[in-house]
């Protein structure tokens, strides 16, 4: 009996590392344009796509989590760095060692979005038959809240030491770093944690999970 092409589909993406991977990683590539605070500062928040990175983690573990994340910070660096193309080049490529290297937009982009590999270590370790159980909803939700409260650590650091900023006193300087980080990231975590932990959307988290790392079984009633 030919096989429909929904069927050929489910067996050929069901349990395919490889395709869930590009899949979610695209879907946080598109998510970054979508930016709902844009603060006079600088940087963006944007919807959701610290969150789909960060689910590659959660699926797969902290080995494809770290990897996807930095490649992540680096396409983010790239589409939405603040500086120019003719900058970056000047002055990170020519200059990489010399004093107007910018290691505070690479690190802010790589570390930053990095940091969501770490969801990998709160994900569900595997059964004999190499199958994991993601039924514990709430794994995720704390992989990703200290993920993205690291990050959170890390714009606060780098805004304070890479950038000139001239507030006055230490605290002052700190209190600007923390203020502005939060615009862009704290803000972007806490709308995404609220979003992860309402029950269709978790539900959803779950089904996408199975989908992920469980193979399609051809003529049974798995789904």
């Amino acid at each position: 009996m030919k096989m429909s092409f929904y069927t050929r589909f489910r067996l050929a993406t069901r349990g395919n590392k490889l395709f869930w991977i590009t899949v979610l990683f695209l879907l946080a590539v598109l998510f970054s344009y979508f930016v709902f605070i844009t603060p006079d500062e600088g940087g963006m928040a944007t919807f959701m796509s610290m969150a789909f990175i960060a689910l590659v983690g959660y699926f797969y573990g902290p080995g494809p989590g770290f990897i996807s994340s930095i490649l992540f910070g680096c396409v983010m660096f790239i589409l939405h760095s603040q500086m120019p193309t003719e900058d970056v080049i000047d002055g990170f490529v020519f200059k990489l060692f010399g004093y107007d290297c910018y290691w505070g937009e690479v690190a802010d982009y790589i570390i930053g979005y990095g940091l969501m590999g770490i969801t990998g270590f709160f994900s569900p370790k595997a059964d004999k038959t190499g199958l994991k159980d993601f039924s514990r909803k709430k794994m995720f939700v704390m992989g990703f809240a200290l993920a993205a409260g690291l990050r959170f650590i890390e714009g606060i650091w780098n805004c304070y030491c890479f950038y000139a900023l001239n507030k006055g006193s230490f605290w002052a300087n700190l209190g600007y770093s923390t203020w502005y980080s939060f615009w862009y990231i704290g803000i972007e975590a806490i709308v995404s944690l609220i979003i992860i932990l309402l029950p269709p959307v978790s539900e959803a988290i779950r089904y996408v999970a199975e989908c992920a790392t469980t193979p399609y079984k051809h003529n049974t009633d798995y789904l």
